[in-house]
């Protein structure tokens, strides 16, 4: 069943109707530039590492105050696998797959909490949070069950991570009511308190349970928890958000592009899917973020690619456009230990799934 979350990313949920040209945009502070506009370049050469017991993974983190290194993994039968981060020495798994109190049906977002050490795992089928108190992923000794589990009370969720003040923040399921909101945000209690944000235009021929699938994004925050990053996959916007939803900042670039959907047929209905010809892809993973910004891009088109992308660019501490970072291994979700400046990148191609790029 995991083994769709790695492509939800970037078709989340079927289209009813057809995506076309722009009519009106809402005016955003939008700051638009270009490849060019990029102060330097430089190559950045992978190293492949050798992970035991990891056979297709879907999302990585690191904690390097733990000394620890975890993967969600696509197969077998735990969603989790725990490794030091030193020596990527295999600790454990968790996560059980099933239907158990303790157990998960699916892994779509991993999150870590400084100051709780608690790790954070989001559940698109039983719409829950779980909980996970790092002290029990330290050993291989012991049930590593959560600590706590948020239930949204059957509301849709997509990839909830928790934020400053007890809040939880999410990609807003807009197809559930007739209203319009990139974010969605919840008390600790799993109850629904909010939504804010914009998408980057709007179309008067967009109904708002397509808005989620047209602008899917990546979400994250900040290293400190106090800003919201979002990544489009089909656009090359980026937006930052304040921890309360407000807009910030929001850049487009580098290639300046839009979405390209088309219409087709399944049965009796129809539904929207990314334009194959003319259709481009745009960030991938999430984005990273502490002073600087680090997001994983690919400008290629849909039918020349797939979810991997070869190039990370840097923004500064004011989202002005830095380094542009390419990658001679293609990766699709990553990353960054802060303390040795090094990204940990994850791949499904070649024979091993995590690669280290050094940044200094």
């Amino acid at each position: 069943m995991n083994k769709i979350l790695i492509y939800l990313s970037f078709s989340m949920i079927i289209l009813a109707t057809s995506c076309k040209g722009r009519k009106e945009r809402v005016p955003d502070g939008t700051i638009n530039y270009t490849i060019s506009d990029f102060k330097t370049n430089r190559e950045l050469l992978g190293e492949e590492q050798q992970t035991d017991s990891l056979f297709h993974p879907a999302a990585i983190k690191v904690i390097p105050d733990e000394n620890l290194l975890i993967v969600l993994e696509m197969e077998g039968p735990f969603f989790g696998k725990v490794y030091t981060l030193d020596s990527l020495k295999f600790i454990r798994s968790f996560i059980e797959k099933g239907k158990g109190p303790n157990s998960q049906l699916s892994t779509s977002s991993i999150q870590y909490g400084t100051e709780e050490k608690v790790l954070y795992v989001g559940d698109i089928y039983k719409k829950k949070l779980f909980c996970y108190s790092i002290d029990s992923l330290l050993s291989s000794q012991g049930s590593a069950h959560p600590s706590e589990v948020i239930d949204f009370k059957n509301k849709e969720i997509t990839k909830p991570i928790t934020l400053r003040g007890n809040k939880i923040v999410d990609l807003y399921a807009s197809y559930q009511e007739d209203s319009i909101g990139s974010l969605a945000f919840y008390d600790f209690d799993g109850k629904f308190s909010a939504k804010s944000g914009i998408y980057p235009f709007y179309e008067d021929t967009f109904k708002p349970f397509e808005l989620l699938n047209v602008f899917i994004s990546g979400l994250n925050t900040s290293e400190n928890r106090d800003k919201i990053i979002l990544n489009y996959y089909f656009t090359d916007y980026l937006d930052v958000y304040s921890s309360d939803g407000q807009l910030e900042k929001r850049i487009h670039g580098p290639d300046n592009f839009e979405p390209q959907f088309n219409s087709v047929k399944l049965g009796k209905f129809s539904a929207n899917v990314p334009d194959k010809n003319n259709g481009r892809r745009a960030y991938a993973g999430k984005a990273i973020m502490r002073d600087k910004l680090f997001a994983l891009y690919s400008g290629k088109l849909v039918k020349d690619s797939d979810y991997h992308a070869e190039t990370i660019l840097l923004y500064d501490n004011t989202l002005s456009p830095s380094t542009i970072y390419r990658l001679d291994k293609s990766i699709f979700d990553f990353d960054i230990d802060w303390s040795t400046n090094t990204i940990y990148g994850l791949s499904h191609i070649g024979e091993n799934n995590v690669i280290k790029f050094n940044l200094n």
